[in-house]
């Protein structure tokens, strides 16, 4: 896609059509597996499940008046490596196992598409991660993927903290 510089800090993008954030994919799959009453669903998915997990779990580690947006400096002082280990093994086992999978799937047609579409997801993450680690690139989560539902392919969007801009923050951010 094209980016327009405007000024160092901002830019015009293209719209990419046919697109959604890895994250509403995942999410969207996640719901599928809850109950709804009237139309309204309840309970909590997966993800957020594990998402409330994890962020109690940090919190917990944190001076009382550090908000987690700010706290990460503290983390590496006050949680040893086999605590935090420990506690993303536990949080990750409380996200469907074949989330990834199923999303994926829900794009594809047919058999012969999905095998299409998850060969070219994989091999569009790989270079695109490979090519974020060599230049810096941080900040990379869930929405900052944009998936091709037609074919699979991997977009990056999000640059804000990208090539050094992420060493500035309290707690660089790397991928």
């Amino acid at each position: 896609f094209q980016v327009i510089p405007v000024t160092n800090n901002t830019g015009l993008v293209q719209w990419v059509h046919n697109t959604k954030p890895l994250k509403t994919i995942l999410s969207d799959e996640d719901r599928k597996g809850l109950r709804t009453t009237r139309g309204k669903v309840t309970g909590k998915t997966s993800m957020q499940q594990a998402y409330e997990r994890w962020e109690s779990f940090l919190k917990g580690k944190l001076p009382a008046n550090e908000a987690l947006q700010t706290g990460w400096r503290y983390i590496n002082e006050r949680i040893s490596r086999e605590d935090m280990t420990s506690n993303f093994d536990k949080t990750k086992e409380m996200v469907r196992w074949d989330l990834l999978r199923t999303g994926i799937l829900s794009l594809a047609a047919g058999p012969e598409s999905y095998l299409a579409i998850r060969s070219q997801f994989a091999r569009t993450i790989a270079i695109f991660n490979v090519c974020s680690y060599i230049l810096g690139i941080g900040d990379r989560h869930p929405d900052n993927y944009l998936i091709d539902c037609k074919d699979g392919g991997v977009i990056g969007i999000d640059f804000g903290y990208s090539f050094g801009w992420g060493l500035l923050l309290p707690a660089p951010e790397l991928v």
